[in-house]
């Protein structure tokens, strides 16, 4: 037999009853928007048969609710169907359990009872929440297959996804993975849980769901430099009024400002938004677990949505997170049966809408447990526990030192002065004691001490009570005093001082001026004193802790620092707990990421906040002490170090901190703090009277390191500028004028350096221009001007002098119409064109430039021109700026040296050239063309072919030679004058023939004897002088002799005497004169 029933216009209870009664050909539940449940009626045929249908079965009823209409006495219909087709007329088939009414909510406290269908009170171990609570049994249902991530239970969906860009357009996650959607965080049972996958490779049982219970939802980690929103989102039908939504979340961004200072709502954080409307604002730091409540006013289905954003520039130091923990959903169809606590937590007694998290020491790993469980020995357990962990062994960073202060300190018989230590056990915030096993330290390693020695900080002296009339202090040491271990203040020796200081070494309390505070699971208080560092303790949660300074005055800018030694220990509770046994083995812990754990110090000075430095690099995260030492300029600065910690992998905080050591701060006033050290005053400055600071030297002194005074420049050196270590010679072509300042030496003088005066250029040498390290020898033929700023060419009309065996002639030349010849045309296959100029014609417009001016004193320049005979040419350069003639073997070859020109190539060397003069007497003068006959591969040096008119001499004597022939009978003979050298113009005879008389024998007897005659009468007259002076001196020699032996007798008065004397003197010519008359 064969039935058809038809579903149209039934209602969801018919169709089920309906298809029960057809043996369910087929039925399927669908999802609308999350939570709108209908059920639909699938007919696979168009009619069913009962034949050959196995009974029905318990394993094949389900059973689906319907729809709560709303109201506070709302009810929902329980109906059960065949899940499998099924002869349900069969007598051995289990019949379909009647439909049944259930109420839509039970208050808190209380769940529907599976004996009665009605809300009763909830017994221990089990809570009702009076509404939908989603917590970490139901993180545990977050599925990620087929397609996306989200939430799916029997009447509740919840979906995750990005949107970037602009924030408005949704883009595909799974393709390109713009960033990470929200997901379970880590298991509450598990310390380092590993993340899955965000899509996996197959959609197999296993993979379909992130095995639970988890402990929030975790928004991700978002790419760095990407605008991105991670959402979450579900949509909710409010059934009953009132109705509210809560949750309890988690933030840890940095928010960013607008451009009028306040905080902008588009900065990075999480936001929350009902039916589209922001309910609360972008939060963008909150460390520890906020909850944020708001009350739905109408029934009806609401859109829940949760918004992470990350805008492109990730702000250091935050791991730009966010989480929610729990979310509760009153007035909505929720869970209406009791519900067994999770591990971790307990229900103590019955009606209760939640159950209590076990506390610390005590875990609970079961479900629906009404107590629990203390953990054992040297093991611990944080607040919701499920399980306990093996304690670390304590070492002597889980001590805090409290030394006593100053004050305190008392004499003993040994005439010391000591103060007692306080040790005590640095417990976690929020816990009454420490989470390591003491067996790890001797008990004497964590008593009180006594007789500590009393020391006050570097840079201070220890005031015992008779010093200062009450009890003992300390105080800074005095001006030019030291104290490097906090006793006594000692003398610095001479060229060195003393700068303020503050130093801090012992830490008993902050530094005056110093702040500290807290901001998440921590004190308030911060940072806490711990003897030898400043700790900011431990705290198993997420927090940031910020150690301020007071503003610093840095005074002396050669000395200003700051210096600082830190730690951060970031090992994982696992990692840290092994390491700290010795069960790890060497080698590094794993530690947190960069992130979550890190310590930055911060430098604020007058241009603002600069940017933070890292305490340790990421792999030394591990407790190792980083030495930071940063130079200061004088001004003034303020100093951070931040500390901040997100536990994200939960109870693996609890061994994560941050310490600083050794705190100093130089180059302050003396009257700020006292000084620890002598600093040497360096080369270029001078300590002052009262060893408090170091002078700089003026200009034109200087000093080596730890020098009392400067000392003034030695002659020949000077320095200009101030704080000098040494004074620098002149350079070549200047000389001092006084010790801050050289000068150049003028045209016809030079200097090599290291002068107080410049030299006057030698003999034969010249310096044309204003600061020469060196004279410039003169060409040959020519000589220097009196002012030795040039050589004398002689006007360009030399007189050069040709040796020939030992016999001289000195040759006239007149070389002006050679000057100011242009051989471009002869080069004009290469493009080189010369300009020649022998003397000293200015050189006008001849195309001999350089890169900045005419080369008006060169002798010979180039330049070379592409295309030849084109005007895209190269600047001149000069073969020399000195000219010198030379004869070889006649007068009629010269070499012209050209010396002195620009430098050339990389050896040093400088240009010259040499032009072969060769003389050629034409009829009519011709100048003639010189022609290049080698010239260097760099360029340096040049030789030139000059064929002339004006090469030949200007006729001289030297240019003839006489002949005179033999006696005739007639008495004469002939006299003639030969050209024995080519020459051209001058005023001399030129060649001729003529007749002179010869010369006797007795002419040439009789010109001897005259001459002979005079040598005598010569002799006579010098004898006959030298004989009358020596008669005169004979005379007066006499009379004084007379006059002195009349003195004796005393006849004579003194006063005659020396009148007598005088006149004897003054006469003294005179008396020759008659001493002559006398002889003769």
């Amino acid at each position: 037999m064969t039935r058809t029933c038809s579903t149209r216009g039934l209602d969801c209870e018919s169709a089920v009853r309906c298809s029960s009664s057809l043996h369910r050909c087929g039925i399927r539940r669908q999802l609308f928007s999350g939570v709108l449940t209908v059920c639909t009626v699938v007919w696979l045929t168009a009619s069913c048969s009962t034949a050959a249908l196995p009974a029905c079965q318990s394993s094949m009823i389900e059973s689906v609710y319907t729809k709560c209409q709303g109201g506070q006495a709302s009810m929902k219909r329980k109906v059960s169907f065949y899940n499998k087709p099924c002869d349900a007329t069969s007598p051995r088939s289990v019949h379909l359990p009647p439909v049944e009414l259930l109420p839509c909510q039970c208050s808190g406290g209380q769940g529907i009872s599976p004996h009665t269908l009605k809300c009763e009170v909830c017994q221990k171990g089990m809570y009702g929440p009076g509404g939908r609570v989603l917590d970490s049994v139901d993180w545990g249902n977050w599925t990620r297959c087929p397609s996306g991530l989200f939430l799916k239970t029997d009447t509740f969906q919840m979906s995750t996804f990005c949107e970037s860009g602009n924030f408005s357009v949704v883009t595909n996650l799974y393709e390109g993975s713009t960033c990470q959607p929200w997901r379970p965080g880590p298991d509450v049972s598990t310390p380092t849980p590993s993340s899955p996958p965000l899509i996996a490779p197959s959609c197999s049982k296993k993979d379909q769901q992130y095995k639970g219970p988890h402990d929030y939802l975790l928004s991700g980690v978002q790419p760095k430099g990407r605008a991105v929103l991670s959402v979450l989102h579900t949509v909710v039908e409010v059934i009953n009024l009132p109705a509210m939504v809560e949750f309890t979340y988690f933030v840890d961004s940095t928010p960013c400002l607008d451009t009028t200072g306040g905080e902008s709502k588009s900065c990075d954080g999480l936001s929350f938004y009902i039916d589209n409307s922001e309910t609360m604002t972008t939060q963008s730091q909150q460390l520890t677990w906020q909850t944020h409540r708001y009350t739905i006013e109408s029934e009806g289905f609401h859109s829940l949505r949760w918004q992470f954003r990350v805008h492109q520039v990730n702000a250091k130091g935050t791991t730009n997170q966010a989480a929610i923990r729990s979310i509760i959903l009153v007035g909505v169809e929720g869970n209406t049966s009791c519900a067994a606590c999770p591990p971790g937590k307990f229900a103590p007694t019955s009606n209760l809408s939640s159950c209590q998290v076990c506390p610390e020491f005590q875990f609970q790993n079961m479900s629906g447990q009404s107590e629990c469980l203390h953990c054992p020995n040297y093991t611990y357990s944080l607040t919701g526990s499920s399980r306990c962990y093996q304690m670390k062994r304590c070492d002597l960073d889980d001590l805090v030192r409290h030394l006593n202060k100053i004050s305190t300190c008392v004499r003993t018989g040994h005439g010391e002065y000591v103060r007692n230590e306080t040790i005590d056990w640095l417990n976690h915030y929020g816990y009454s004691q420490p989470f390591c096993d003491k067996r790890g330290l001797p008990p004497s390693s964590y008593a009180d001490r006594a007789n500590e020695p009393c020391r006050c900080e570097p840079g201070q002296e220890f005031l015992p009570p008779r010093e200062t009339h009450g009890t003992p202090s300390c105080a800074n040491c005095p001006k030019g005093l030291y104290s490097p271990a906090g006793i006594d203040c000692k003398p610095c020796k001479y060229g060195s001082v003393t700068h303020g200081e503050m130093t801090v070494h012992s830490w008993t309390e902050l530094p005056e001026g110093f702040v500290s505070h807290c901001n998440g699971e921590c004190d308030a208080n911060g940072w806490l004193p711990n003897g030898d560092s400043l700790r900011t303790g431990y705290s198993t949660g997420s927090y940031d802790s910020q150690l301020i300074s007071r503003t610093f005055t840095v005074t002396h800018a050669t000395d200003g620092y700051i210096s600082f030694v830190c730690a951060v220990d970031c090992a994982l509770a696992e990692n840290s707990a092994r390491r700290r046994s010795g069960v790890l083995g060497p080698g590094p812990s794993r530690v947190s990421f960069t992130d979550h754990c890190h310590l930055e110090f911060y430098m604020q000075d007058e241009a603002g906040l600069q940017e933070p430095v890292e305490c340790a690099p990421a792999m030394l995260r591990n407790g190792t002490r980083i030495q930071h030492h940063y130079n200061l300029t004088a001004g003034q600065y303020r100093f951070i170090w931040f500390y901040h910690q997100v536990d994200v992998h939960y109870y693996q905080s609890i061994g994560m901190e941050a310490r600083l050591f050794n705190l100093s701060i130089g180059g302050l006033n003396s009257t700020l703090g006292g000084a620890s050290r002598c600093i040497t005053c360096g080369a270029g400055f001078y300590q002052n009277s009262d060893q408090t600071d170091c002078i700089s030297c003026p200009s034109g002194t200087f000093s080596r390191a730890g020098s009392v005074n400067c000392t003034t420049c030695p002659v020949g050196q000077y320095t200009p500028k101030n704080e000098s270590d040494r004074c620098q010679p002149c350079r070549a072509g200047y000389h001092t004028v006084s010790s801050t300042e050289c000068e150049q030496c003028p045209a016809g003088t030079y200097s090599p350096g290291s002068t107080a005066d410049c030299s006057v250029c030698s003999p034969g040498t010249f310096s044309d221009k204003p600061g020469s390290p060196m004279c410039l020898p003169c060409g040959s033929g020519t000589t220097n001007t009196h002012d030795f700023t040039t050589c004398d060419n002689r006007k360009c009309q030399p007189g050069l002098a040709l040796n020939q065996s030992s016999l001289s002639h000195v040759y006239q030349y007149n070389f002006l119409p050679l000057d100011l010849v242009n051989q471009s045309a002869a080069e004009a296959l290469t493009g080189r064109q010369f300009y020649f100029r022998l003397c000293d014609t200015p050189l006008n417009d001849t195309g001999c430039f350089n890169a900045t001016s005419q080369l008006a004193e060169s002798k010979l320049c180039m330049r070379t021109c592409t295309p030849p005979n084109s005007t895209n040419c190269t600047a001149a350069r000069s073969f020399g700026k000195t000219i010198g003639w030379e004869l070889h073997t006649t007068a009629s070859n010269i070499s012209v040296y050209v010396t002195n020109g620009d430098a050339c190539g990389s050896t040093g060397r400088v240009r010259s050239a040499r032009i072969h003069l060769l003389c050629n007497l034409t009829k009519e003068p011709v100048v003639g063309t010189p022609q290049l006959v080698h010239l260097d591969e760099d360029e340096c040096h040049a030789e030139f072919t000059w064929v002339s008119y004006y090469a030949c001499p200007v006729c001289t004597e030297n240019c003839y030679t006489n002949s005179t022939g033999s006696c005739g009978a007639d008495g004469m003979r002939t006299n003639t004058r030969v050209m024995v050298q080519s020459c051209h113009d001058g005023n001399v005879t030129g060649e001729y023939s003529q007749p002179i008389k010869c010369i006797t024998i007795y002419a040439i007897i009789g010109g001897v004897v005259a001459f002979g005659f005079f040598v005598f009468m010569v002799f006579y007259l010098i004898r006959s002088q030298h004989m009358r002076t020596q008669a005169s001196r004979m005379i007066h020699s006499q009379r004084m002799q007379e006059k002195l032996s009349m003195m004796s007798e005393g006849d004579i008065d003194d006063d005659l005497v020396d009148s007598e004397f005088e006149e004897g003197n003054t006469s003294e010519s005179g008396a020759e004169t008659d001493d002559d008359m006398i002889i003769s």
